[in-house]
């Protein structure tokens, strides 16, 4: 363990475990320098040479038929961020959790089925100043039964006269259902949203976190309309449903071509629809059905999936279209010609190896364009001319910033992300950052497997308008 100034670091490199303590069950090597993933899997990703398995055994075969508990001291917490490193199973029964005196479990973190581990991040602004406590527990004794380990990085303070109290008057939880995170949106100065979300679950959730509205299909791209009805980009069709689940509208992918990513109701009345595969295009297709007007898409690349995501058209009639592969968010005059054309493989953004992939695109009065740039894990404003004024990433976020896909940008200029690649059901599924690049809401539902799309409806009780999204 390593302490100073504030800084608590368990990093297990010493035999005492720095203070951890098996408080139920029993291991065979819970404290492990293996070098080498079983199987010949390649290194360990752990940090230093010691860390925590649940896993290994004297004779250096792997066995996941070990169950127990492993608790940290207590410490008081003084900063909100918590960085770990988590492997091994993603069952419910394996986990390490954040927990206060009362033996309540606020933060999970689990590995995703793999001995490599996985980076978590918590930030745990309501336990501030409060005494809290790490659990590893291992309650799985089939496949991937067994859990790891290392490096775990905060800001804190061990009390060891608490830490003595606790271990006296805890209470076992082996073989007990594991603590369940239900919905709940999380905010320092009390912003609450109700919004639809699209993606695994189609649904309008309401600022209680209750579901207004739902369909039971996986969608790419979604809006409320004004009369209340909900427009939805499905992966073969667009559908408009009435709050009572009517289909009042629909249009059906051409033949040919493989996928829809976009679907956007225009002034006019008519719906933006972006096609993808051998002919990919943009179309706005009437009330009644029938294409009014088609744009050829130059999204360089023949992969479908990867052509393009939510496009949009702008007040000047033409649109601005985000080209994943192309590194480019580019704006067609309704003729076809593209006639603006902003880079996301700049150099001051990582460059290509970055793969700052253009995945929504949002036009500003002022003529900036923000971007969600998917696997570049960043969302970026651009000026007029393709220069960068403003960016967010992990740096600032801790750690949220994972595949963001949908973002919409609020009145007061913050900007809501969605990030795709967060499926674990304790992770945020939904975040906001404001101009200062701080965290100012969050949302965790395990309803919720993984977020695609976002429509911000309400504000603490305020319709938010303009839309831009």
């Amino acid at each position: 363990m390593v302490a100073s100034a504030g800084s608590l670091v368990f990093d297990f490199e010493n035999s005492e475990l720095d203070g951890w303590k098996v408080v139920e069950g029993s291991f065979q090597k819970l404290h492990t320098d293996r070098k080498d993933f079983h199987h010949n899997k390649g290194p360990y990703n752990k940090h230093g040479d010691w860390f925590l398995s649940t896993l290994e055994t004297v004779s250096g075969q792997p066995s996941d038929t070990m169950r127990g508990v492993i608790e940290s001291p207590v410490f008081t917490l003084d900063s909100p961020k918590i960085m770990l490193l988590v492997g091994g199973g993603k069952h419910a029964e394996t986990y390490v959790a954040l927990c206060t005196l009362d033996g309540k479990a606020h933060y999970f973190g689990r590995g995703e089925s793999s001995q490599k581990m996985q980076n978590v991040t918590w930030d745990a602004e309501g336990l501030v100043g409060k005494k809290v406590f790490l659990r590893m527990v291992d309650d799985h004794v089939a496949g991937w039964g067994h859990i790891t380990l290392d490096h775990v990085q905060c800001e804190g303070r061990v009390d060891a006269v608490a830490t003595e109290a606790h271990r006296k008057a805890r209470k076992s939880v082996l073989g007990k259902a594991t603590p369940q995170v239900g919905p709940r949106q999380i905010s320092a100065t009390g912003i609450r949203h109700s919004f639809l979300t699209t993606g695994s679950w189609t649904a309008i959730v309401g600022e209680d976190n209750e579901v207004i509205w739902e369909v039971k299909d996986r969608s790419r791209d979604g809006t409320v309309l004004g009369n209340g009805n909900v427009l939805i980009a499905f992966a073969k069709d667009v559908r408009e449903y009435t709050r009572q689940g009517e289909v009042v509208f629909q249009y059906k992918l051409a033949a040919g071509n493989k996928e829809i990513s976009t679907a956007y109701r225009l002034q006019n009345g008519n719906t933006l629809v972006a096609e993808l595969g051998s002919d990919p295009r943009l179309l706005e297709v009437t009330p009644e059905g029938k294409i009014a007007i088609e744009v050829s898409l130059k999204p360089e690349t023949n992969n479908a999936h990867m052509q393009t995501r939510m496009a949009r058209k702008l007040p000047n009639g033409n649109y601005l279209v985000p080209h994943l592969l192309a590194f480019a968010i580019k704006e067609y005059a309704p003729d076809g010609e593209v006639v603006n054309i902003i880079k996301t493989d700049l150099e001051e953004l990582g460059g290509r190896k970055a793969e700052n992939w253009p995945f929504t695109a949002i036009r500003l009065k002022n003529g900036h364009t923000v971007a969600c740039l998917t696997h570049g894990n960043k969302v970026v404003e651009f000026d007029a001319k393709g220069n960068v004024v403003w960016s967010c990433s992990n740096e600032t976020a801790g750690g949220l910033f994972k595949d963001p896909c949908g973002g919409q940008v609020l009145p007061n200029g913050n900007v809501v992300v969605a990030p795709h690649a967060e499926r674990r059901a304790t992770g945020v599924k939904l975040f906001e950052v404001n101009q200062e690049k701080q965290v100012v809401w969050k949302y965790i539902d395990p309803r919720n497997r993984s977020t695609h799309g976002i429509h911000i409806l309400t504000t603490n009780g305020k319709p938010v308008k303009p839309v831009m999204k």
